[in-house]
């Protein structure tokens, strides 16, 4: 029972620092745009190896965690109905206050308790929000909601690779950004931070934990171009990752990012020049009903 309860402590205390406004909008400030792309790009992919899409759109979505709702309008093209939910209030205002579609609506709910009638959702969505719910709550939530023939993907992923965009001769920075993830996630464990998981396994031990008849984790990879820069930023900018990296004197992100100077033997250019890919590594779990 105590157990239960510190779990939830540190779940809602990490829920909370995603929840500020000023914490979500430095995140996706620096956050390339084209990574929600290439999510959804991933998830239509699934839904139509699986016969989903047939050339007309779907019923209805459900994006569980869905923030400001920026990706939850990416998915909503696809569907006649798309639904947002998150815990947030003042991200579930935003949503509301840039959201001009009809088709989209956006509520206050945590995804232990989905504001959705019985059997009415065609696929839920959750992206990077799997390892902050009780999944024993969530999932026969998802079964509720889901039609017969329903769908639930969630998705995380990490970056194990960096290439250089302009130069095919550099090496790919790999044990680096390996070193970097064991330090961040020995810090997370240190400070018992439910982000481990995804530092860690990627969601390995959700999905054991998932009880449903019918459930696969695909791995794969995805490629993304940005700036030395820019990626930094955009972890730096989690305020989760803040935490971790709360010693300047001892950043495993900056760290890195001094590494791949070395390495590339560009240490006299600013880090917003240096072109790179991020290869990431990264994980679609998958319930059908």
């Amino acid at each position: 029972m105590s157990t239960t309860i510190h779990q939830h402590t540190r779940t809602q205390h990490n829920q909370d620092e995603y929840s500020s406004r000023s914490a979500v909008e430095r995140f996706n400030s620096t956050r390339p745009a084209a990574v929600g792309e290439v999510i959804v790009q991933l998830m239509f992919e699934y839904l139509k190896k699986y016969g989903k899409l047939d050339g007309k759109n779907l019923g209805c979505l459900l994006d569980v965690a869905c923030g400001n709702g920026k990706t939850t309008k990416l998915l909503a093209k696809h569907f006649q109905r798309a639904i947002g939910v998150d815990s947030s209030a003042e991200q579930i205002a935003l949503a509301v206050r840039c959201n001009i579609s009809e088709q989209v609506e956006f509520h206050c709910s945590p995804a232990e308790k989905l504001p959705v009638a019985d059997h009415t959702v065609d696929v839920i969505t959750s992206i990077f929000g799997l390892h902050y719910f009780d999944v024993k709550t969530f999932i026969p939530e998802c079964r509720r909601v889901l039609k017969q023939d329903g769908i639930a993907l969630f998705y995380a992923e990490k970056t194990f690779k960096i290439i250089s965009r302009d130069n095919d001769d550099l090496p790919a920075i790999y044990d680096e950004v390996s070193a970097m993830n064991k330090k961040l996630c020995e810090r997370a464990r240190e400070i018992s931070h439910p982000s481990a998981n995804i530092v860690c396994d990627l969601h390995w031990a959700q999905f054991q934990e998932i009880d449903y008849k019918d459930k696969e984790r695909i791995e794969t990879t995805s490629v993304l171009e940005t700036t030395l820069g820019e990626w930094g930023s955009q972890y730096l900018s989690i305020p989760a990752m803040q935490r971790l990296c709360s010693n300047p004197a001892e950043n495993p992100v900056t760290e890195l990012m001094h590494a791949v100077k070395i390495l590339w033997s560009k240490e006299h250019l600013a880090s917003s020049s240096i072109n790179i890919k991020m290869v990431s590594h990264c994980v679609l779990i998958a319930l059908k009903n």
